[in-house]
């Protein structure tokens, strides 16, 4: 009799467990509605120290834990110290703006167009609570022909 009613009390136990864990919707603390970690910046292209020529785009990878909010770059040039800022635009899950356009094989003299050069660039990523991360980098733009000396 009392192993009948010691299995009855374990099968309600397991069936209350079962019932209680299925039926919660795992909101059970804080969940994702607090931003923990800082946003993070992989693969920015064109890479340090690269040579540019003709028209390309400026890349970056950024996540976070929310969500990205805005991805903003500021280019400088080394020697004229003249700054461009950009917004990029979201991809799916990579941030790009393309510079130095082209149309009928000339370049487009828009916001977008940098001088050949040096330049320095820094990029910052802000999430939706405000967190800010930045990274730097450089690269040349020559878009000059050869010069040819007889």
């Amino acid at each position: 009799m009392k192993t009948r009613k010691l299995r009855q009390l374990i099968a309600a136990a397991a069936l209350c467990c079962i019932v209680v864990f299925t039926t919660c919707k795992n909101n059970i603390g804080l969940g994702s509605t607090i931003d923990i970690k800082d946003p993070t910046i992989k693969n920015l292209y064109p890479p340090i120290g690269a040579v540019i020529r003709d028209n390309f785009i400026l890349a970056v990878e950024a996540e976070d834990d929310t969500r990205v909010k805005q991805v903003s770059v500021l280019i400088t040039n080394a020697e004229t110290k003249e700054s461009k800022q950009f917004l990029l635009k979201e991809g799916k899950s990579d941030w790009r703006r393309e510079l130095n356009t082209k149309a009928g094989g000339q370049f487009v003299q828009n916001d977008g167009f940098l001088k050949d050069g040096t330049y320095s660039v820094e990029i910052q990523v802000q999430d939706e609570s405000g967190k800010e991360v930045k990274a730097n980098s450089s690269f040349t733009i020559d878009n000059s022909p050869p010069l040819l000396v007889l």
